[in-house]
């Protein structure tokens, strides 16, 4: 992964999703409900990033966060066999929680549901970005 300004600018983009995701889970660890809802508010965000940030690597650009870049860099990934768990984490998050935030029961069952893929985008995040 390249060092340069842009491409530091969209990992801190995703680093501060991150820290606002680990610092939800600290402070609401006993309400999962609450918890939840906060935490799928941001997750679609996180993809979105990621998926720029692959973007911009495989194809050596450096396109900022507007919101046609990410779109694109969405498509891209959607087209690539080795990107396919973002891509369908991505969906799986569109469908249920794109414009709306569900109630605490429900986002607590989405949670449990998207268990698999929260791993898998961490594993790729370890292994393909090199982010902790």
């Amino acid at each position: 992964m390249r060092k340069d300004g842009l491409e530091n600018n969209i990992l801190i983009q995703i680093l501060d999703i991150d820290r606002n995701i680990n610092k939800n889970i600290v402070r609401n660890k006993e309400d999962r409900g609450f918890l939840s809802q906060n935490i799928l508010n941001e997750l679609r965000n996180l993809l979105e990033h990621i998926a720029l940030c692959i973007y911009n690597t495989d194809t050596n650009q450096q396109l900022d966060s507007i919101y046609e870049n990410l779109q694109s860099s969405l498509k891209y990934i959607g087209d690539k066999r080795k990107y396919k768990d973002i891509k369908n984490f991505h969906n799986l998050l569109q469908i249920s929680v794109s414009h709306y935030t569900p109630n605490e029961e429900v986002a607590e069952r989405l949670m449990l549901k998207y268990l698999f893929y929260l791993f898998q985008t961490r594993n790729f995040c370890k292994e393909f970005l090199d982010i902790q």
